[in-house]
């Protein structure tokens, strides 16, 4: 992702957002390989081939050859691999837009840019294995759930959502969120790479976490039909306040409530991923 910024807001944002975190280095650009939809070079010259843009694609994070490419070989991907690591499914707009790319891809206009890519790929594989480098991108543990967009998959059609998870990692990356459909893709340490998909279904009932401060309020109300203390009550009331009804409107307690939520999402680790 690229950013522009003031040198204010430089000078003035620390930790996850300081603009250095989100800069994208040269190493990492030739790492992803070309842009697929785009024809400017970021870190490969792509002689000015871009494939027609795909919407739905895109929204599943799909930007560059490295999104579609086997690890190791540069091979670009099967649609049935395709479905496992993002979570699509068969007669859909993602499959017929993944079959155009990969037609264009194919195209002769390609071929320089598809050898230079694989034997990048082939290079980067076989000075790993000679190092013992590992990617930093195995999962040691899930620590917590959270509903999202029906597109990051792990949901039915009855929830209307699907499902994140925060996944503390191996090596020095930072906790992060990750989509239900990109959770196959990832590497796990110990027995997690076995027992993964049982415990991304224990996260969503023992680690759930609210994913808005709708949602919290909405959790506490339910609580409080089984047993109303007073942190469900003031919920209620919160919630009623939010949404212009009842006589009474406490503002006291919709801070209150958010305050609490802050805190959780703090602790978590995702305050700059939660939404309101």
């Amino acid at each position: 992702m690229e950013t522009v910024t003031t040198a204010g807001w430089e000078e003035s944002k620390k930790g996850p957002l300081r603009p250095e975190a989100w800069r994208t280095t040269e190493s990492r650009k030739r790492a992803s390989g070309p842009l697929l939809l785009e024809t400017r070079r970021h870190g490969w010259n792509n002689q000015g081939l871009a494939c027609d843009f795909a919407r739905n694609l895109a929204k599943q994070g799909i930007a560059s050859w490295s999104d579609l490419s086997q690890w190791g070989t540069g091979e670009v991907l099967t649609w049935r691999q395709m479905k496992r690591v993002y979570g699509l499914r068969d007669n859909t707009t993602e499959q017929s837009e993944f079959e155009r790319l990969t037609e264009q891809l194919m195209r002769p206009e390609w071929a320089q840019l598809r050898r230079e890519w694989k034997w990048a790929v082939t290079q980067q594989s076989a000075h790993r294995q000679k190092t013992g480098w590992r990617a930093p991108d195995r999962v040691l543990k899930v620590k917590a759930a959270r509903k999202a967009p029906t597109c990051y998959g792990g949901g039915t059609e009855e929830d209307g959502h699907g499902w994140e998870y925060l996944c503390e990692w191996e090596g020095e990356q930072s906790d992060s969120w990750v989509w239900h459909g990109k959770m196959a893709s990832v590497g796990y340490v110990g027995d997690l790479a076995i027992t993964w998909e049982r415990e991304l279904m224990h996260a969503q009932g023992v680690r759930w976490q609210a994913a808005s401060f709708r949602e919290r309020l909405e959790h506490r109300r339910r609580l409080g039909s089984a047993w109303r203390g007073p942190e469900e009550t003031q919920a209620d009331r919160a919630l009623e306040t939010c949404d212009g009804k009842g006589d009474a409107p406490s503002w006291s307690d919709v801070l209150d409530r958010f305050v609490e939520y802050s805190r959780e999402v703090i602790i978590t680790g995702c305050a700059h991923t939660a939404p309101i």
